[in-house]
């Protein structure tokens, strides 16, 4: 939706494609608060990466984004599709859009990420931006603070 000073607005604006093709596709829309899970995460921190792990159990591969900035982590999982014909007779287990920003402790080289699914555990290993050179240097004089 177009506001009046003309910058869109609304629940699908900033939506990955796939996210907004799941709520297109009967999801569950953004404006209402509905199911949407904070899932688990960790963050390792070695001395060439910053390792983000978070749990989407029963979420498949293409069913995931990953978005990586200078400092922030986004992983957004969604579920696969449940048939249109079929109803629940009992719904314990979470369910609806994982979702999970995370803040990370330095800046990093985004665009060198990789990112890996493996047993409803999305793994992200980011490389840590090199510090840079400093200065190191010695006084001609002594300076005794008179």
């Amino acid at each position: 939706m177009m506001t009046a000073t003309g910058i869109e607005s609304g629940p699908r604006v900033g939506m990955t494609p796939g996210l907004l093709r799941f709520v297109e596709k009967g999801g569950a829309p953004l404006n209402v608060p509905a199911r949407m899970s904070h899932p688990a995460a960790d963050i390792l921190v070695d001395p060439g990466y910053i390792t983000v792990r978070a749990d989407l159990p029963g979420i498949p591969a293409e069913n995931v984004e990953v978005t990586v900035t200078s400092r922030l982590v986004e992983v957004v999982g969604w579920p696969p599709d449940v048939p249109k014909t079929a109803t629940y007779h009992i719904r314990e287990r979470p369910g609806g859009i994982l979702r999970r920003t995370i803040s990370l402790p330095e800046e990093v080289v985004a665009q060198r990420s990789q990112a890996s699914l493996s047993g409803g555990v999305v793994e992200i290993r980011i490389p840590r931006r090199p510090m840079t050179s400093g200065w190191t240097g010695r006084m001609k004089e002594a300076w005794h603070g008179r």
